[in-house]
């Protein structure tokens, strides 16, 4: 888990940084795995999930873009994100 990423949430509109083994292109297992161990939540039930990094937001994986997307769809934004900043997807 060396690769420093930035990831959006589509939940809060915010981003975080976590350091993954790989690139987060696509999902699989083992990228759900590291995100658990680094966002790792622990439900009723005793099962471990992995959640935005912001303790206000419900996001989850599924929700998390790479910062790289974002900017494919907002080219001016910058290059690295602020933290607890929000970037709206679509323009009001």
């Amino acid at each position: 888990m060396n690769i420093r990423q930035w990831l959006w949430c589509l939940h809060c509109e915010r981003c975080f940084e976590v350091f993954l083994s790989t690139t987060t292109e696509r999902l699989s297992e083992k990228l759900f795995l590291e995100l658990e161990m680094q966002l790792g939540e622990v439900s009723d039930d005793g099962e471990v999930y992995a959640s935005c990094h912001y303790d206000d937001c419900d996001g989850s994986p599924l929700d998390f873009w790479p910062w790289e997307k974002f900017r494919g769809w907002h080219p001016e934004t910058p290059e690295l994100p602020e933290v607890d900043k929000v970037y709206p997807l679509y323009d009001d």
